[in-house]
């Protein structure tokens, strides 16, 4: 769905995937293996270094309340979004994907 939005030059985001802690390595893999063009950032670690990706990865790329071409797709866990909701919340998702994995 990304890579559509995307290719389709009508949405480069800003995308917040927010999934389970122990399915994050796979979603940056896929992301990796299925659409290497498109940037990518895994949001967890201490505050330090979230504070770093927030500032260094993400704003980097977020002028003016618009995402560029470069605003990576950004992926986390739910205790992370509950953690850092503040500085999160400062960005205007266009999409966020929740992942359930106890759903049916």
């Amino acid at each position: 769905m990304v890579a559509l939005l995307r290719e389709q030059e009508e949405y480069f985001g800003p995308h917040l995937v927010i999934a389970p802690l122990s399915t994050l390595s796979n979603w940056q893999d896929e992301f990796q293996k299925w659409t290497p063009s498109i940037p990518f950032v895994l949001y967890h670690g201490t505050i330090e270094e979230r504070q770093q990706i927030f500032r260094d990865k993400i704003m980097k790329h977020y002028q003016k309340g618009s995402p560029s071409q470069k605003f990576p797709v950004v992926c986390t866990s739910y205790e992370m979004v509950l953690r850092d909701r503040a500085a999160l919340s400062k960005i205007e998702w266009a999409f966020i994907v929740v992942v359930c994995t106890t759903c049916k």
